[in-house]
């Protein structure tokens, strides 16, 4: 289960992911238009969660956690 919440007015979202809590800044403000495309994004990510097809890597590239969480980390 995946869940918006906000930080200092910035959106992120709070998940667990191979029994991590991660917390991933979204690039967007906390404004309604930005909430509504946050939650979109929740949604995503909570299906791509639940059935097994959540690429990290891919939904986050350039998070500096991506080395703890096991994944090869290619630096250009």
């Amino acid at each position: 289960m995946a869940r918006l919440e906000r930080d200092h007015g910035r959106l992120l979202v709070v998940f667990q992911y191979r029994g991590v809590r991660c917390r991933e800044y979204l690039g967007l403000k906390d404004l309604r238009e930005d909430r509504r495309a946050a939650q979109r994004i929740v949604r995503e990510l909570e299906v791509e969660l639940a059935g097994g097809k959540f690429d990290y890597a891919a939904r986050f590239p350039t998070n500096k956690n991506l080395e703890r969480l096991g994944f090869q980390v290619v630096i250009r």
